[in-house]
């Protein structure tokens, strides 16, 4: 599958669950997924990203954690997403160079990448 192109898909409290929701983007060849939760204690985050990890492993789909970083490390994700005021490279510093870090740049925020 070529690296650069395919659906990304923003999971946010789907009424079928996560893990339903993750199965079939895997069995669909969702090219990257991303789990958001917002407003989440960091232990649920944490659990349900080790579930989502669990069924991404292994195949095409590319597990994009959103605004945690260190959670994203922690359960090996293959990317990091944040549309915090938390400058890229100090990210890729905590996460890794090989893994994706995606700024999400809003009209009030100053990017300087």
């Amino acid at each position: 599958m070529d690296d650069a192109f395919g659906l990304y898909l923003v999971m946010t409290d789907p009424v079928a669950g996560y893990e339903a929701c993750t199965a079939a983007a895997v069995r669909c060849g969702v090219r990257y997924l991303q789990l958001r939760m917002k407003e989440a204690p960091r232990d649920a985050v944490l659990e349900t990203a080790r579930r989502v990890r669990a069924i991404t492993l292994g195949s095409d789909t590319l597990f994009i954690l959103n605004d945690d970083v260190t959670i994203a490390r922690e359960v090996d994700a293959d990317g990091f997403t944040s549309d915090k005021a938390t400058c890229p490279s100090t990210r890729r510093g905590v996460y890794g160079p090989r893994r994706a870090s995606v700024s999400v740049c809003r009209p009030t925020t100053s990017c300087r990448q």
